[in-house]
């Protein structure tokens, strides 16, 4: 039996604790000092970019509403958040409204944020566009590939393969990430690859995040793309497809919670 709150909003069965949301800071802080103090955006330790701060303020919020940093259902105070962050109010108010126009947040008048939960109909909705997108991409992939496109999948599955700790899953999570957007990029449909960037981060919310919490799962998921990539390596546009399938079939059942996927 899972657990519902009063809005009917099912609870994840299982779910890694997620990462303080200091230690994302520091390391956005890293990626954009090494990135952006060649242009000019940083004076010392301080960035002086508007637009800068306020695409971290984002960046932060989200990663950690999608590995568990901020808890489903949780009001926080937005002060709180610009202390911890280290960011000013006014460009972390902007990031707040983006994520609300997003359905991530609601933002709580004289109260603060709250992270909104995923509604069943919602899960189900979510987990059926990316079925649908997945397939089709790497049919279409398997038709359109280049020889360019297969190194670039090749080199990230290479590292996805390497990874052996099983206590980073955001950096698989990552990775596995990667590996479908260059599939997406052969699959050479622009519209495609910004929707399925939108249904992976919404997927992650349903996610158990245990797809890599272990020796066994780690291997199953890197027969299913070696599978995947075999068959776009052959252009073989129907078993990538059928190889796509059971990819996502086997995620289902490795992080989804049963009860989204039951009827209401």
């Amino acid at each position: 039996m899972y657990d519902k709150d009063r809005n009917g909003h099912i609870a994840a069965h299982k779910q890694l604790p997620g990462p303080n949301i200091q230690d994302l800071v520091q390391e956005k802080r890293n990626f954009v000092s090494s990135k952006e103090q060649i242009i000019g955006l940083w004076n010392g330790d301080k960035i002086v970019s508007p637009v800068t701060m306020k695409q971290q303020a984002y960046d932060l919020i989200k990663d950690a509403i999608l590995y568990r940093g901020l808890k489903t259902g949780n009001v926080y105070s937005q002060d709180a958040l610009c202390s911890e962050m280290n960011i000013s109010r006014t460009p972390v108010r902007e990031a707040l409204l983006e994520l609300q126009k997003e359905g991530y947040v609601e933002i709580m008048r004289g109260k603060g944020i709250r992270v909104i939960p995923v509604t069943q109909k919602e899960a189900m909705d979510i987990v059926e566009a990316r079925y649908y997108l997945e397939i089709n991409g790497a049919r279409l992939a398997a038709q359109r590939r280049t020889e360019e496109n297969i190194a670039n999948m090749q080199r990230v599955q290479a590292l996805l393969e390497s990874k052996t700790q099983f206590d980073q899953p955001r950096e698989h999570y990552q990775l596995d990430r990667q590996l479908h957007r260059e599939i997406f990029l052969a699959a050479g449909n622009t519209w495609m690859q910004q929707e399925i960037e939108n249904l992976r981060d919404h997927f992650l919310r349903i996610e158990t995040l245990s797809a890599f919490e272990c020796a066994e799962l780690i291997e199953q998921v890197n027969a299913e793309h070696r599978s995947i990539l075999q068959a776009i390596s052959e252009s073989d546009a129907e078993k990538a497809a059928e190889a796509m399938r059971h990819h996502m079939d086997c995620t289902v059942k490795r992080t989804i919670n049963p009860a989204w996927m039951q009827e209401s």
